[in-house]
């Protein structure tokens, strides 16, 4: 892409033609990357002094964002246009924090397929399926299907529950 320069790091490309100011305010909003970090580099900052007032804050603000949250990333090991390495520094801090955080019922499932590219491919689509399915049955028996948002609840098209 012509608006992306690697001198900067790819800097000038968030809000340019082809990653647009708009684009990059959706990704605060709902990219798990873009809500903790905004446009920042994800990178876990354990306190120097075992628990400093302001990272135990920090922590308390991620913990609403992320707690309970489920992350299924299917990457293509020969992905030329978004690398695994593009992924690397926002698992590494979420594998993190579920390790030194376990109450945050975090889980994280980091694939990686040998031989696809910038593909989404039919094992890709066979494993978010398993993982679509593992995470609604998984809500259902922690908290029951009256607790199901209206996008997972059975409809006309589903039949009965």
């Amino acid at each position: 892409m012509d608006t992306y320069t690697a001198a900067d790091g790819g800097a000038s490309f968030l809000g340019s033609s082809d990653f647009p100011p708009s684009l990059v305010g959706a990704c605060r909003r709902f990219d798990p990357s873009g809500i903790l970090f905004g446009t920042g580099r994800p990178v876990w900052t354990p306190p120097a002094d075992g628990g400093d007032g302001a990272h135990a804050e920090r922590l308390r603000l991620e913990a609403q964002k992320i707690s309970g949250k489920r992350f299924l990333v299917c990457s293509g090991a020969d992905d030329k246009l978004v690398p695994y390495g593009c992924s690397e520094p926002l698992l590494a801090y979420l594998k993190t924090a579920a390790k030194e955080f376990p109450t945050l019922n975090l889980t994280i499932q980091d694939n990686i397929y040998p031989g696809v590219g910038h593909v989404f491919s039919k094992e890709m689509v066979t494993d978010a399926v398993a993982f679509v399915v593992e995470s609604v049955s998984t809500l259902c028996a922690e908290r029951g299907p009256e607790d199901l948002p209206p996008a997972v609840m059975p409809g006309p098209l589903m039949g009965k529950w």
